[in-house]
């Protein structure tokens, strides 16, 4: 027993030192960096090259960026060890991280910065709301991200180009971050803005945007009857005045207006109608007995009308006949 114990602690004391002198036979090579880009422009080729006297190979380029991970292997000729870097991330801008490594040790750590081609391929545009208040202070925004040809956003300066009632405006728009914007203002007469971005011979697609009417103002309305007398049969016709804004738009087609008529017998009644070329109007059946109203027009929260007052008579009076136009018998 004694003799199994001690063949034993030998047999573990000898793969104890086989294991110590497995981690103490690497030793780091020593490298001498011949390229190693700190900056890099997207769409050349992306290459790192150094010399070592290493003798056991295996060295490798572990590279990461926002597209992910990859393990560059390295063309060994002598000495020289050349990476070369797939185009998919020489091509795409922003911080490029890479560590040499050789059978599992790192010897080296950095970090390459990729930027955007300077030629410009696209320009990505983006503009809103695409509907504007007519007035002088509402605004919609141009947001332009100058592209290269590999996706990537660049600095380029582009032109802001507006077209109102066939009266152009430019603009140059300067940025130092990856995006650049311009407020398109309104203006007070209702209308369509037209808004192109281009740089040389490089256009963006055409926007359009909308101008419309403001709130509207105060209005008149009347009426049209063919009797006065309270049938319950014929109709009454309510009519507005073309309903403008404060600039003199006419009101957006649509547009609701309230019709509240109070009667002298403490009734009410309501009628709704919506504009077309800024008027609104509705038709009302006339009361089945005398009643005299008086009517105005909303539209609600921002309009109203003036009052008018007309009176039905009882529909009797429609069939008497006074006594010298009786006929005698």
């Amino acid at each position: 027993m004694r003799i199994l114990l001690l063949l034993l602690t030998v047999v573990l004391l000898s793969c104890s030192d086989k294991k110590e002198a497995a981690k103490t036979a690497w030793k780091q090579p020593q490298i001498t960096w011949k390229k190693r880009p700190t900056t890099h422009m997207a769409g050349l080729p992306l290459t790192y090259t150094l010399e070592s006297n290493s003798t056991t190979g295996g060295m490798a380029l572990a590279i990461s960026n926002d597209y992910g991970n990859a393990l560059v292997i390295a063309k060994k000729q002598g000495k020289n060890y050349r990476f070369e870097v797939p185009a998919i991330f020489a091509n795409n801008c922003g911080f490029l991280n890479y560590a040499l490594i050789q059978d599992g040790h790192t010897l080296h750590q950095g970090k390459t910065n990729i930027a955007a081609n300077s030629t410009t391929h696209l320009l990505e545009t983006y503009c809103g709301p695409p509907y504007l208040v007519a007035s002088r202070d509402d605004f919609s925004m141009l947001v332009v991200i100058p592209q290269d040809f590999y996706d990537n956003p660049n600095k380029a300066p582009y032109m802001s180009a507006e077209l109102y009632q066939n009266r152009p405006r430019e603009r140059l728009i300067t940025h130092e971050e990856l995006l650049g914007h311009n407020n398109i203002y309104s203006r007070t007469i209702k209308g369509k803005v037209f808004v192109r971005a281009y740089i040389d011979t490089l256009q963006s697609k055409l926007l359009e945007l909308s101008i419309l009417s403001n709130n509207p103002t105060n209005f008149t309305i009347s009426y049209t009857r063919q009797s006065v007398f309270s049938d319950a049969k014929e109709l009454t016709t309510y009519t507005t005045s073309v309903i403008r804004d404060q600039f003199g738009n006419i009101v957006e087609n649509g547009t609701l207006v309230s019709f509240y008529l109070s009667s002298s017998d403490g009734t009410h009644r309501k009628a709704f109608a919506k504009t077309s070329n800024g008027v609104a109007y509705t038709h009302v059946i006339h009361p089945s007995e005398p009643v005299t109203y008086s009517v105005k027009a909303y539209v609600e929260n921002f309009a109203e009308s003036n009052t008018v007052k007309l009176s039905y008579k009882q529909a009797e009076d429609k069939w008497k006949k006074s006594e010298d136009e009786r006929e005698e018998p």
